[in-house]
């Protein structure tokens, strides 16, 4: 079948959770004349995004399953060649240069950073995780005029017991999702500039699986395990 990327609503409908498969985005494998592969990310609203890196992390571990017998490949994305490597069931992405865009500015109670890595992300630290009303205090940030017109994902990180805790609200999903990496990678870099942490600076998202953030001045890199669910066969 030659997927449908143009269908829109048909991606839409494969996220959904209640009628679909459920998922926060669909990910295709192509071949590529620059790479080893190419990677087309589409998030759960149908529209394509420009990276992501637990999806980086999830279809290098499918591409292992398929047989690729070497430690590491380079993947071809919208925005630049990722080089990826794996030890064992650790996965490794390079998501390459971080952009520091805004620095401690206050929306509504929140001293927020803007960072990009590879997607804009504003990152947030609080005493509690807890927040009432998360996804309509995230969506508003979000949507912010400060980050118009793209808007930005939203990440809320609490630092506890020598890790960063997380919840993000990310763009083209419009709801919380159990894990980020570019997210991870966005609160590695603002944390290591606001506490000082060492690598590997390990962050623990909603899906309470960890993930490991190496930063240095040039690019931040991302490890962490991919888990296989199942697969299926979908008729279109």
């Amino acid at each position: 079948m030659r997927f449908p990327v143009e269908d829109q609503k048909f991606i839409e409908h494969l996220c959904e959770h209640r009628l679909g498969v459920g998922a926060d985005g669909v990910v295709l494998l192509q071949p590529s004349e620059k790479a080893d592969f190419r990677m087309r990310i589409f998030n759960a609203d149908g529209n394509e995004a420009a990276q992501c890196g637990n999806g980086l992390r999830c279809l290098v571990d499918f591409i292992r399953q398929m047989g690729h017998l070497r430690s590491s490949l380079s993947i071809e994305t919208q925005e630049r060649i990722v080089q990826c490597s794996w030890e064992g069931d650790q996965i490794t992405v390079d998501l390459g240069a971080y952009i520091w865009a805004h620095d401690n500015f206050p929306i509504d109670s929140f001293s927020l950073q803007l960072i990009h890595t590879g997607v804009p992300h504003a990152v947030a630290f609080v005493e509690d995780l807890a927040l009432p009303d998360f996804t309509a205090v995230a969506s508003k940030l979000r949507f912010h005029e400060v980050f118009a017109p793209q808007g930005a994902n939203v990440n809320f990180a609490q630092v506890r017991g020598g890790k960063i805790f997380t919840r993000t609200y990310e763009r083209g999903v419009e709801e919380e999702t159990l894990a980020c990496g570019t997210g991870a990678a966005a609160v590695a870099v603002a944390a290591m500039k606001k506490y000082q942490l060492k690598n590997p600076i390990c962050i623990v998202p909603a899906s309470r699986e960890e993930l490991f953030v190496e930063v240095t001045s040039k690019v931040v890199k991302l490890r962490g395990r991919a888990t296989f669910v199942f697969h299926g066969t979908i008729d279109y």
